[in-house]
């Protein structure tokens, strides 16, 4: 099976007519492929690590969105704090390397979590009413469609090409985060 558990085969569209490309889901990670670290709640206040995706050789990814999601107790929630009482420092940036550098975020990096709202259409909350697994906590999500800005991102993997979030802040100490992913869904471009 292929990263994001679908098997790299083009079956016809369900009217019969063409081919239809392989679906990508997956988390940002450490190594760019699937197989580091996901999870950015660590302390990255000393050295910048990148959370990013990048084709292999001979592959090229279309990137249709990115989903932003964090969970953390609900009671320190606010939208103009990234964790419990914290603004970040230095922020997130977010890069695409497509034969040229492009700040996604135009150089405003990403301090509070309200913020996402710069480049993301939506940016809301859930909270523990609607599900009582996460009585105490809350989730908060972003979603950030490329595609509804212009196009898809492609990022072709015989150019080291990548779409990369950078974080140079501390998520762990004492921010009340639990869980910190950056999702990206789109498909792997048919060969010509």
């Amino acid at each position: 099976m292929a990263k994001g558990g679908f098997d790299n085969v083009h079956v016809p569209a369900s009217d019969g007519t063409g081919a239809v490309p392989s679906p990508l889901y997956r988390k940002l990670d450490t190594n760019g492929d699937g197989t580091g670290t996901t999870n950015a709640i660590g302390d990255y206040s000393s050295s910048l690590t990148r959370f990013y995706i990048q084709p292999p050789s001979g592959t090229v990814y279309r990137l249709e969105r990115m989903l932003i999601f964090m969970r953390m107790t609900k009671a320190n929630f606010k939208f103009d704090q990234y964790g419990k009482n914290q603004v970040l420092t230095n922020g997130i940036e977010v890069n695409l390397h497509n034969g040229v550098f492009v700040d996604l975020t135009d150089g405003i990096p990403i301090k509070r979590f309200g913020d996402w709202m710069r480049v993301c259409f939506d940016v809301q909350t859930v909270g523990g009413d609607i599900n009582q697994d996460y009585g105490t906590d809350v989730i908060v999500g972003g979603r950030w469609t490329f595609s509804r800005a212009g196009f898809p991102l492609r990022l072709d993997g015989d150019g080291n090409e990548r779409l990369e979030v950078n974080l140079n802040d501390d998520f762990a100490t004492g921010t009340e985060i639990k869980e910190h992913y950056f999702f990206v869904q789109g498909y792997e471009e048919l060969p010509s």
